[in-house]
């Protein structure tokens, strides 16, 4: 090994975690700088540990780092460039800190980086909490070669398979966007679906519901809704119209409810009062419209 050269080495944290069902997502850049012989910074240049921000719920990264081995950088030809170049060898690892005793079972933690010189080393490493003892040098996550005055960066995961609980998850663009229209004081529905909820043994559709939603919540994750959504060039409705549950005869020949196996069969119920549409395969399309208004909305 070289002797260290006069470096600083910093660890950013790259925008807010990213939250899902079973585990926490974080982002990091390395930054590696020279230290000039006249400056005035007073941080170490020393391999000392460099601990970076909190994440999640209370764990953190911070970075060992070493000098290491001199390379010697060649041409497309194969000659060499230049005198051999001092390297930096950095691991990062993982520090429970403010949840070390907490009963939050395995935690495993992986890490994927980008920049560097050669590909990044990783571990994997698990953990169990509680865990009560000093922190690990040893908690390596990944590692990696890095220049002076170059700049990485990496995505650390934390996975909790056994935490005690729900992990809160992180808000897509679409809802943070309706919740800024919530503070708008805008309207957080815009389209309506008319559906029903069983089947009589007849063949007879009942208890039409309407459901309520946000077009845009719902746009962009099945082909099927976007066309059922977006091929219809529906508007956006007033308040008036979503309340009106009025259904026009040929919305109910484009979905055959005789075959739909979702619906609770129901054949002891009184059909006269529940407001009925008779439904038949699709390849009869006769239709009669209920007999009585449509149920209000359970609450």
């Amino acid at each position: 090994m070289s002797q260290v050269p006069p470096v600083r080495l910093d660890l950013e944290k790259l925008g807010d975690d990213i939250w899902t069902p079973t585990g926490v997502t974080s982002r990091f850049t390395l930054r590696i700088s020279s230290i000039p012989s006249d400056s005035e910074d007073t941080r170490p240049s020393t391999p000392v540990p460099v601990q970076g921000p909190t994440c999640g719920l209370g764990w953190r990264f911070f970075c060992q780092w070493q000098a290491g081995t001199p390379l010697q950088f060649l041409s497309p030809e194969g000659t060499p460039l230049g005198d051999p170049q001092p390297t930096i060898s950095i691991s990062i690892c993982f520090d429970p800190h403010h949840v070390r005793s907490a009963t939050y079972g395995r935690l495993s933690i992986s890490a994927r980086g980008v920049g560097g010189i050669g590909p990044w080393v990783g571990e994997n490493l698990t953990m169990t909490l509680p865990d009560n003892g000093p922190v690990s040098l040893d908690s390596v996550v990944t590692s990696v070669a890095c220049r002076p005055d170059t700049s990485a960066s990496f995505t650390a995961t934390v996975e909790l398979p056994n935490f005690p609980g729900v992990l809160p998850r992180s808000l897509g663009p679409k809802l943070e966007e309706m919740l800024g229209d919530t503070m708008d004081a805008k309207g957080t529905v815009d389209i309506k679906f008319c559906l029903f909820n069983r089947r009589l043994g007849t063949g007879q559709a009942t208890e039409r519901r309407a459901l309520f939603a946000k077009q845009s919540l719902l746009v962009g994750f099945s082909e099927s809704v976007d066309n059922l959504i977006l091929s219809r060039g529906y508007n956006t409705l007033t308040v008036d119209e979503l309340g009106d549950h009025a259904i026009d005869e040929s919305a109910f020949e484009d979905y055959d409810y005789a075959s739909d196996s979702d619906l609770e069969d129901d054949i002891d119920r009184d059909s006269e009062a529940l407001g009925v549409v008779t439904v038949k395969p699709a390849s009869d399309s006769s239709i009669r419209r209920p007999n009585t208004p449509p149920l209000p909305l359970s609450t």
